[in-house]
C-alpha cells in the first residue's frame, strides 16, 4: 500500500520489464521467508528431539510444505492490500490467520474439539498443513492431507488471481 501511495509501483510500470515481475518477485520473496523460517524451526526442532523417520526427502518435503498454503495466502493479501485504502483491512488478515492458527490440529488433536467443530478443523488449510507436515516427519498420512492443501491454495489462488492482477495494474497506475 506504501508502494502504492508513494508512486513506486507507477514507476515500475514504466520500467522495461514484464508486468508480472512486480507480483512474482513479492511472492518468490515470500516464499523464500517461509521455506527459511521453516528451516529455522526444523533447526529448533532437531535441538529439541525433532526426527524425519522417512528420511531426507521427506525432511525436504517438510521445508517446503508451508510454502503451498504460504503462497496462496500471500496472494490473498496483496489482493486486499490492492484495493484497501486503509491499513486495517490487511491487518486483520492477520486476525484470520490467527483464528485458523488455533482452531488447527497443530495446537488441539482433531478429536479434543467438540464433534460439531472437528469437520471444520480438520478441513482447514492450516490443519491440512500441520497434517502433511506431521506425516512427513513422523509417518502418517500425507497424500489425503496434501491434496487438500493444494486444493485450498488452487482455490484462493484461482479467486484471487484476476482480482490482484486487476488491482495491481490500477494501483501502478495511479499517480
Amino acid at each position: 500500500m506504501r508502494e502504492r501511495d508513494d508512486g513506486l509501483l507507477a514507476r515500475l510500470w514504466v520500467v522495461p520489464v514484464h508486468r508480472a515481475a512486480g507480483v512474482l518477485s513479492r511472492l518468490l520473496a515470500e516464499a523464500l521467508r517461509i521455506v527459511l523460517a521453516t528451516a529455522v524451526l526444523a533447526c529448533a526442532g532437531l535441538v529439541l528431539g525433532l526426527r524425519f523417520d522417512r528420511g531426507v526427502l521427506s525432511a525436504i518435503g517438510w521445508l517446503l510444505v508451508p510454502t503451498v498454503f504460504g503462497i496462496a495466502f500471500s496472494v490473498a493479501v496483496m489482493t486486499v492490500s490492492v484495493y484497501s485504502a486503509k491499513t486495517i483491512l490487511v491487518e486483520a488478515t492477520a486476525l484470520v490467520s490467527g483464528l485458523f492458527m488455533f482452531f488447527c490440529t497443530g495446537f488441539v488433536p482433531l478429536d479434543q474439539y467438540p464433534k460439531w467443530l472437528q469437520p471444520a478443523v480438520q478441513h482447514q488449510p492450516f490443519s491440512t498443513t500441520v497434517d502433511t507436515m506431521r506425516g512427513l516427519a513422523l509417518g502418517g498420512p500425507v497424500l489425503h492431507p496434501f491434496t487438500e492443501l493444494v486444493e485450498w491454495s488452487a482455490v484462493v489462488v484461482a479467486v484471487c488471481a484476476l482480482p490482484l492482477a486487476i488491482g495491481y495494474r490500477r494501483a501502478s497506475r495511479r499517480g
